[in-house]
C-alpha cells in the first residue's frame, strides 16, 4: 500500500463525511 492509495482513501473518506453532513 503507497502513500497515493492513502491519500485517495483519506480524501474519499473526507467527501463522505462532507457529503453525509449536507443531508
Amino acid at each position: 500500500m503507497n502513500f497515493f492509495d492513502v491519500q485517495q482513501m483519506t480524501e474519499t473518506m473526507l467527501l463522505n463525511i462532507i457529503n453525509l453532513d449536507r443531508i
